[in-house]
């Protein structure tokens, strides 16, 4: 393999390329191997080097594919990153699977010999993913398009829009559950992109609804590269395609039209996750091993989502995306967020101000959390108690044994907290900072507080509560309101003031997450 024992290659008489490693299988790793070549030359926009990260909230930096690759990485797929010269037929006769992710108009264009050598790898066994997007935004269609001409694949210069319910918010980020059979879809029922665009060609498996359309790119608009947003007449309607599997020779080419379905901070929403694993599976011709079965690095927190209404994919101000972001932040935590139990134990699960009933498959995932000895966590707003939330209280015995500021005994589900304390500072520090909440709702958990603030009087509100049940925890959190966006702003916006009291409020509650620990993992 190119560069195999050394962080970098560089240029040298016999070699017109320059390679440096991305990852590789853990020491001890004693199964089957698979030889990735990330292609950083054509493409270097959220590349596998970028990682979401607790300090930076610049859009160019939050969506790389780290996570992905570190996850693959402890599967036997190493990667390599090509970073100067061009794809020659040499270079490629050291890898199984080429990876290309995002073209953009800074970067060169392929040759007629790259395109050619793409081509003979492929039908000589290869395995080719390539990532797209929406119309023809940073140029990426022209300029792949020549790339994916051999295989009968084609980027369309437009934007895959659907309508409820194949949406999860606005009309762009869009909720494809037609999934043709196909190896790649092994246990992955849906997926969401943001702002994706349809992709032509002979292998389509995964489809917008019968209402969806191709919404064609207004060249003439120079932020976003997007369209009207209107289904016109000269408009393709009907399911559109979004994943194209295609078999050519003795290879495979994979290609997704949207860039951030796969990056750090949607990777782990719905089944976004097991259709990239699956892909490279497919690709690699090692689609029997179910990477997707497997946890995540980490503390792994599943929110289930079918109960906040995939809560944690929308942007509105009561929704819970930059929530769902930011605990992606956290480098030793993976945060999934999906409508049904994982095919592991999760670390932690949990509830963001559940709007719907939790099924019964879920109570059952949350006894096995106990049991194993991990943690159960429910979020939410004491004054907006919703029958869900109510029903999960009553399930664990929790909705008694609370108080409000005055001391007056609460039940849960029979009350309604809508009493505040004002100007109040937490009791505890997070991430060595004082926090002060212009308010927070007037309910104490007497014996069993984690977070505790008081205000100028003496007064004290409790914000997080632990109840210890079978071998785990159950937390109930308070905060309800401060992990919604309005509370936390956008996920690009820096925080700042009431909103990084509110991002203070949610690191720290990653913390008392990591502090408890990981229990024992055990395969359902």
């Amino acid at each position: 393999m190119a560069c195999s024992q050394v962080a970098s290659c560089d240029n040298s008489q016999d070699r017109d390329y320059r390679v440096v490693i991305g990852g590789r299988p853990p020491a001890g790793y004693t199964g089957n191997t698979t030889r990735i070549l990330e292609d950083n030359v054509h493409a270097i926009k959220q590349n596998s080097t970028i990682k979401l990260n607790e300090s930076d909230f610049r859009y160019a930096h939050m969506y790389g594919y780290s996570r992905l690759f570190e996850q693959m990485n402890l599967h036997g797929y190493s990667h390599d990153r090509l970073t100067e010269g061009r794809i020659t037929p040499r270079l490629l006769a050291d890898y199984d699977v080429v990876f290309l992710n995002l073209v953009d108009e800074t970067r060169a264009s392929f040759t007629e010999d790259e395109i050619e050598a793409v081509r003979a790898f492929v039908h000589a066994g290869g395995g080719l993913f390539v990532i797209a997007d929406h119309t023809n935004v940073y140029k990426h269609a022209e300029m792949t398009n020549p790339l994916l001409a051999p295989f009968g694949i084609e980027i369309r210069y437009e934007i895959c829009v659907d309508v409820s319910p194949h949406t999860v918010s606005g009309l762009g980020w869009i909720l494809v559950s037609d999934v043709r059979e196909h190896p790649v879809h092994g246990d992955v029922l849906e997926y969401s992109l943001q702002t994706g665009g349809p992709v032509d060609g002979p292998g389509g498996v995964g489809f917008t609804s019968a209402g969806g359309w191709g919404d064609k790119w207004n060249p003439d608009m120079n932020e976003g590269y997007y369209g009207n947003w209107t289904k016109d007449p000269d408009e393709q309607s009907g399911p559109q395609a979004v994943v194209q599997a295609v078999t050519y020779g003795s290879g495979r080419v994979f290609v997704v039209g949207d860039q951030n379905i796969f990056g750090d901070p949607y990777l782990m929403f719905i089944d976004n996750r097991g259709l990239a694993l699956n892909g490279f599976e497919w690709l690699a011709q090692r689609e029997t091993e179910r990477m997707r079965d497997s946890p995540m690095p980490g503390l792994n927190v599943r929110i289930d989502t079918a109960a906040d209404n995939l809560s944690t994919g929308k942007a509105g101000t009561t929704n819970h995306y930059t929530f769902y972001t930011n605990l992606n932040r956290i480098v030793s935590l993976s945060a999934l967020a999906t409508r049904r139990p994982l095919p592991w134990i999760p670390d932690v699960l949990m509830w963001l101000e559940p709007s719907r009933l939790v099924t019964d498959d879920v109570l059952e995932e949350a006894d096995a959390v106990l049991a194993n000895g991990g943690q159960l966590t429910l979020v939410l707003h004491p004054g907006q108690i919703p029958p869900p939330a109510i029903q999960l209280l009553q399930n664990f015995e929790l909705s008694a044994g609370y108080e409000t500021s005055a001391g007056s005994p609460v039940d849960l589900s029979e009350t309604a907290i809508v009493d505040r304390l004002d100007n109040v500072t937490l009791n505890q520090k997070l991430r060595d900072k004082t926090v002060t909440l212009t308010s927070c709702p007037a309910i104490r958990c007497p014996e069993h507080a984690v977070w505790t603030a008081t205000d100028g009087a003496g007064n004290t509100c409790d914000l997080l509560c632990e109840f210890t049940i079978l071998n785990g925890r159950f937390l109930v959190s308070f905060a309800g309101e401060f992990y919604r966006r309005a509370a936390l702003g956008d996920v690009h916006d820096v925080p700042k003031d009431a909103s990084e009291a509110a991002y203070l409020l949610e690191l720290g509650l990653s913390d008392v997450f990591l502090e408890y620990g990981i229990p024992q993992r055990y395969q359902n």
